[in-house]
């Protein structure tokens, strides 16, 4: 934000496009970190690599970074191509909207090893459910922080009231690109 305000006259008001652009990044902020500390909750129930790492503040780290990349809040992105262009001998036209799967790229073997397991240690892990190169969010490392700060707090003083509240279940809120947990 610093850059993208020093980049403008001094004194100006904020222009449309960086309102806009800033309400979009903390209402997707808000949605993946909610998502990742749900998800990562859920993670901690069903795996037992998850319980074991939980234990120590670095390892809830690993475990919010595992989710991530193994149950990620963001799903699905879109692109637009902005030149004609071929990709796997499919030609699309400047201007056609790309769906990209990123969940389904983080459990390819040829990207993560052991895709399926659930490894908070795992070695070289690669996520793209926060995006990659020019289009990397700018709020992952923030997300990850304030997940493992929430399930830290969580599975601390809370733990048996968690317990609870798992045992009782939950689902998915709906949503096109989100996996999000309510629970009940």
């Amino acid at each position: 934000l610093a850059a993208v305000r020093e980049a403008e006259p001094a004194g100006t008001p904020p222009s449309r496009a960086l309102l806009a652009n800033l309400v979009g990044l903390l209402s997707q902020t808000c949605d993946a970190t909610a998502g990742l500390l749900g998800n990562g909750l859920i993670a901690w129930r069903r795996e037992p690599a998850a319980r074991e790492a939980a234990a120590t503040h670095d390892g809830l780290q690993m475990v919010v970074q595992e989710t991530a990349r193994h149950d990620p809040s963001v799903h699905n992105t879109r692109r637009f191509v902005t030149e004609p262009v071929d990709i796997a001998g499919t030609t699309l036209a400047a201007g056609d909207a790309v769906l990209l799967v990123l969940a389904a790229a983080n459990r390819d073997p040829a990207f993560n090893p052991e895709p399926d397991r659930f490894q908070p240690l795992r070695a070289r892990r690669r996520m793209l459910g926060f995006g990659h190169g020019l289009h990397a969010c700018p709020g992952q490392a923030l997300a990850c922080t304030l997940a493992a700060a929430g399930l830290e707090a969580l599975l601390g003083e809370r733990r048996a009231e968690v317990e609870r509240l798992l045992e009782r279940g939950w689902r998915y809120r709906p949503s096109v690109n989100g996996r999000i947990p309510q629970f009940d």
